[in-house]
């Protein structure tokens, strides 16, 4: 059944949003949220909200929508939620979370955002900014599709194959295909080094050994719990160059890292914009 992008009048919606995968547990991270109009892909920036809480947004149970939650890194755990919701300039970003309503809402009307949800959701964003019309498709078939042929890697989606078939108006499940992998040898410096796929298992590096693994082509970024972070460009013929992104957690103005910022800046307001009606921090919040 193909999804229908008829929208009845909006209302408030509680959005539960996902905690961070156990692997990213030592960075401080915020989402930012993106909500994509079904009717004619119009993208507007939410609020910034903290992993786990509950945000409420004007999403009406039967308006097709879709949301895109990035997490960005803002410092190491125990930054703080209310610095974290004014990320500094070089914040990393990892894969993002997602949402699609009506797919999403449970039965008490609660939209559920997930780390699943991230590739069908960044998907229909980028059919609508490669001009296509997702919601032409069956989303419910194509989320199937989706989930059973990119298997334990649903970020290896081949994504320019299914935009160049809907482009083309012959979009089948064939289009529907995981890139090519490579083995190749990467080597960082000691410690762990985290994923920007939320699934994907750390590595722990003694600094020497080279780790053999298999990637698709195209950009990947690796984070070090002390905040230094690297990408491995893939390309297509399977040759591999690592380079340094940062070499440490991203400073405030006047030099200070997050967590040190904190502790002399005076408590600040967030301000919602007009399409929030509350975003409330955690009663933890500093």
């Amino acid at each position: 059944m193909a999804l229908c992008g008829c929208n009845l009048l909006p209302g408030p919606r509680a959005v539960q949003l996902p905690a961070a995968p156990a692997a990213w547990q030592h960075f401080a991270i915020i989402l930012r949220l993106t909500a994509v109009d079904a009717r004619d892909g119009t993208e507007q920036r939410l609020p910034d909200a903290v992993p786990g809480s509950v945000a409420v947004l004007p999403i009406g149970r039967h308006t097709a929508t879709v949301i895109v939650a990035e997490p960005v890194v803002v410092g190491p755990a125990g930054a703080g939620s209310r610095g974290a919701l004014l990320p500094p300039e070089g914040a990393l970003r990892l894969r993002p979370a997602g949402a699609v309503v009506p797919l999403d809402v449970s039965s008490d009307g609660v939209l559920q955002v997930t780390w699943e949800r991230g590739v069908l959701a960044t998907l229909i964003l980028d059919l609508w900014r490669g001009g296509a019309n997702p919601w032409l498709l069956n989303i419910e078939r194509l989320d199937r599709e989706l989930r059973q042929r990119t298997g334990a890697d649903p970020w290896a989606l081949d994504r320019g194959a299914i935009l160049a078939a809907v482009q083309a108006g012959e979009m089948s499940v064939s289009a529907i295909r995981p890139r090519p992998k490579h083995t190749v040898s990467v080597s960082f410096p000691a410690g762990r080094w985290v994923w920007w796929d939320p699934w994907a298992t750390p590595l722990h590096s003694d600094g020497r050994t080279a780790f053999t693994i298999q990637l698709p082509a195209g950009y990947h970024l690796l984070v070090h719990d002390s905040g230094a972070a690297r990408a491995v460009h893939v390309n297509e013929d399977g040759t591999v160059l690592t380079t340094p992104v940062a070499d440490g957690f991203p400073r405030r103005p006047g030099g200070l890292r997050p967590h040190e910022a904190l502790a002399q800046a005076p408590p600040r307001r967030v301000r919602c914009a007009a399409s929030c009606i509350a975003l409330p921090l955690p009663a933890s919040a500093p």
